[in-house]
Order: C-alpha cells, then structure tokens, then sequence
C-alpha cells in the first residue's frame, strides 16, 4: 500500500498541506482510497514513461531554461517520490531522476 503519511513527513509536501489547511481546503489523495493500489501505481508508471519519452534530449520540459512547466510537475513528482513506491517508479527512468535533480539545484540558489 502507497503509504501516505511518508508523503505529510517531506518539509516540501508539509508547506502544501499546510497551505491547503489555511485556505480550508481538505487535504486528500485523488486516487488513493478512490483507486485500487495496483491501478494508481500503474497510472503513475504511465505518466513517469510520457514524461521520460518527452524530456529525451532535453534539459527542461520546455523551452531552454527552468519555467513553470519544471516547477508545476517537480512538486508533484516530488511527493511522489517521498514514498517508498513511487521511488521505486521514478528511478527506473534515469532522465527524469536527470531532470529533476536540475530543478532542484536550479531552485536552491
């Protein structure tokens, strides 16, 4: 099972929930607890191959330089990287592992 309360440990995914919690939005996964595990799992599988095939031969998701487009799939991909499954996913696809070590080092400066 995904284990989520791994996902509320991460400095970074605490920031958003405790965003979400000030604007009283309810935090909540989309797809687990809605899903079977086996079927989110293989739908991330399905998003890390489209992401990985699209960033073949590029540094950013577009254009020549980080751009909202980076920051808006690192955040999630980040979260999903805090947990013990999707780690597992992600580094099977050595240019997104590439791509989002580059956005991190581009946002620590």
């Amino acid at each position: 099972m995904i284990v989520l309360h791994q996902l509320e440990m991460s400095p970074f995914c605490d920031k958003i929930r405790r965003a979400l919690a000030w604007k009283r939005i309810p935090f909540q996964a989309q797809g687990v607890g809605r899903k079977p595990e086996a079927m989110v799992l293989r739908e991330v599988e399905r998003h890390l191959d489209a992401l990985a095939a699209w960033l073949a031969g590029k540094r950013w998701l577009v254009g020549s330089a980080l751009s909202l487009a980076d920051l808006a799939a690192y955040a999630q991909l980040h979260c999903i990287d805090d947990s013990a499954e999707g780690h597992a996913l992600v580094v099977k696809r050595p240019s997104v592992v590439e791509w989002m070590a580059r956005v991190a080092d581009a946002t620590q400066g």
